[in-house]
């Protein structure tokens, strides 16, 4: 279930070999991030540390992962 209420936050750190990192949001919390939830143009999708990015989580098993994020 993909929250509808978009978040903001940082990027803690991101492992473009990996194709996943974590997102400190703005709330405190750390969520997940897959490569494939990241909405851009550039056909390289990555994350740098302390990047600003705006993003919706997918509730799922113990854990919020970002379903669609955003950079800022």
């Amino acid at each position: 279930m993909v929250a509808s209420k978009r978040l903001r936050g940082k990027v803690a750190w991101f492992d473009d070999i990996a194709g996943k990192g974590v997102v400190r949001g703005d709330d405190g919390e750390l969520y997940i991030v897959h490569y494939s939830a990241i909405k851009s143009s550039s056909k390289y999708k990555t994350l740098k540390k302390d990047q600003q990015v705006e993003f919706a989580l997918y509730k799922g098993g113990e854990h919020s992962e970002v379903a669609s994020l955003r950079i800022s």
